[in-house]
């Protein structure tokens, strides 16, 4: 399956935090045991290679949870994102495919939503028993049909997107069982 990702998949980072790996004790003991490996994705918008700390001493600002990320796992020095807006970057990040083969070309494409035709990086991991989960803004379609959960995650605590979302007065859609339930704003 690894290699089949590793085959099929240009990884291009910049515009949410995609996280697909395991949750609970349960599942870490079973990937250790099947020797699957945890997969964490952070893709942010409009963010520069410098503006963490692990890729520049002195770091102009402290990252200390990205770096230490960083410090135990891999780093893509040379990916590039597959678009020049956040949309179309996550909907080629997530289906593993130039976007503009199935018409997401701008962020207004995201209104009408990824096409259901189109298989994710979440469909493809669902074969390998992984769990996955999707958290911040996921801007690839508001209809039902195109909510995270319909996608192939199990998973999602964030904006369903279109545009900017008022972070301080607006609560976050959440599909997340026992998440903590606190009234905080999203940053």
């Amino acid at each position: 399956m690894i290699q089949q990702l590793q085959k099929s998949w240009a990884l291009s980072l910049p515009a949410i935090a995609l996280t697909f790996t395991a949750f609970g004790q349960a599942d870490l003991q079973k990937k250790a045991i099947t020797g699957k490996p945890n997969i964490v994705i952070i893709l942010a918008d409009d963010q520069g290679n410098a503006d963490v700390g692990f890729q520049r001493s002195p770091s102009t600002m402290a990252t200390p949870s990205i770096d230490k990320i960083a410090a135990n796992g891999v780093i893509f020095t040379n990916g590039y994102a597959s678009a020049y807006v956040c949309a179309p970057t996550r909907a080629g990040l997530l289906t593993g495919r130039y976007q503009q083969r199935f018409g997401f070309y701008t962020a207004n494409d995201s209104g009408a939503g990824m096409p259901l035709s189109e298989t994710t990086l979440a469909d493809l991991l669902q074969k390998d028993s992984y769990r996955k989960g999707i958290f911040g803004k996921w801007h690839l379609g508001l209809e039902k049909a195109y909510h995270p959960l319909n996608r192939g995650f199990q998973d999602f605590y964030g904006f369903l997107g279109h545009g900017g979302h008022d972070y301080y007065n607006s609560h976050p859609v959440t599909s997340i069982s026992n998440f903590i339930n606190q009234k905080l704003y999203a940053t």
